[in-house]
């Protein structure tokens, strides 16, 4: 099967949690482990007592609003980084930046990459399923040459019974980045999915908890002076054009496309990108060439593997850097990788 260059060449896939761990489901949560204690309130020196506040309930309607991307069998992990970052290119200005899906693929490589673009005194908010992974993803970012110069690590704990309004904070810029997504089940065809509390949950996680995430993140800062804000969906040739075997990933990443694209005419202040990263080498794209149905769509998944086609997730990142940087996309665009 061959595929003109806007096929299956640019196909875009996201490295994220499995979903379907099980459903975190307490009341409240103190999830982060500090000398073999679990810590409540953990001191951040790097921080105001408004932005530690702020955080704190921050991640607190994250991981109420956002329990089909935390939620697990295990408890789920925040990681909080107060960044002093260098400036040697355009900043994005003193940011409050929320990653979701931040510990794997795409979204540890953004986690990693957008530091060097903050002002100091910004506030990175990374959000996983994992709390080792994000242990480990901090124990990176401490390591790094720019943390080594300028960059605070730290945890914050949240209490998921508490959901209070965000006091206000210090920054100029809000950028949320919904990274976090499943493939669901490419194993078999459309006709198959007759369990409607299967399809229900896959558009959950994928459909529902992206649109009450953003809207709350939204609401909790709203227009003012002074203050942008950027919306960014992680989005895949798969919103565009359909794969057989891939009904569930291709409703959900169009559904996410067409819901941005909405927010971005009802929002005209709000900076709207639905950015397609490209055929990234994760273990989202192993588990597309080892599980898809359709043998035409698993050849070219494996063709493009064995001949070295697969793109970094850094790669991919660096795009969506300087799209953000630049700054001159049309708000609510779907932009692919190979068009930057």
């Amino acid at each position: 099967m061959v595929y003109r260059r806007t096929s299956i060449s640019r196909a875009s896939h996201l490295t994220t949690e499995n979903p379907n761990d099980g459903w975190f489901d307490r009341q409240s949560a103190e999830f982060i482990k500090t000398n073999g204690q679990f810590a409540r309130d953990p001191p951040s020196p790097g921080l105001t007592g408004n932005q530690q506040n702020s955080l704190r309930q921050t991640v607190s309607l994250l991981g109420i609003l956002h329990r089909s991307i935390i939620f697990s069998s295990h408890c789920p992990g925040f990681l909080v980084i107060s960044t002093m970052s260098s400036t040697e290119c355009r900043d994005l200005g003193r940011v409050m930046c929320i990653i979701t899906g931040a510990s794997r693929g795409f979204g540890r490589a953004l986690a990693r990459e957008m530091p060097r673009l903050l002002k100091p005194r910004s506030v990175l908010v990374l959000v996983a399923r994992s709390g080792d992974e994000l242990r480990t993803l901090q124990a990176e970012l401490a390591e790094s040459e720019t943390s080594k110069a300028s960059l605070l690590v730290e945890l914050v704990v949240a209490d998921l019974a508490q959901m209070e309004g965000l006091e206000s904070v210090d920054i100029d810029h809000i950028i949320l980045i919904n990274n976090a997504a499943s493939l669901g089940d490419v194993s078999r065809y459309a006709k198959s999915f007759t369990n409607m509390a299967e399809v229900d949950s896959y558009l959950s996680f994928n459909v529902s908890s992206t649109l009450c995430l953003t809207a709350r993140i939204l609401e909790a800062f709203p227009q003012r002076s002074g203050l942008r804000r950027t919306v960014v969906n992680i989005s895949s040739l798969c919103a565009l054009q359909p794969f057989c075997s891939w009904v569930l990933y291709c409703t959900g990443k169009a559904a996410r496309d067409m819901m941005f694209r909405v927010l971005a005419d009802e929002e005209p202040d709000v900076r709207v990108l639905n950015y397609s990263p490209g055929p990234m080498n994760t273990a989202m794209q192993m588990e597309a060439r080892s599980q898809t149905a359709d043998p035409g769509i698993k050849k070219s998944f494996s063709d493009m593997f064995a001949q070295g086609q697969l793109l970094t997730c850094e790669e991919s990142c660096a795009k969506l850097m300087k799209l953000l940087q630049e700054d001159n996309y049309t708000s609510g665009a779907h932009i692919d990788i190979y068009d930057v």
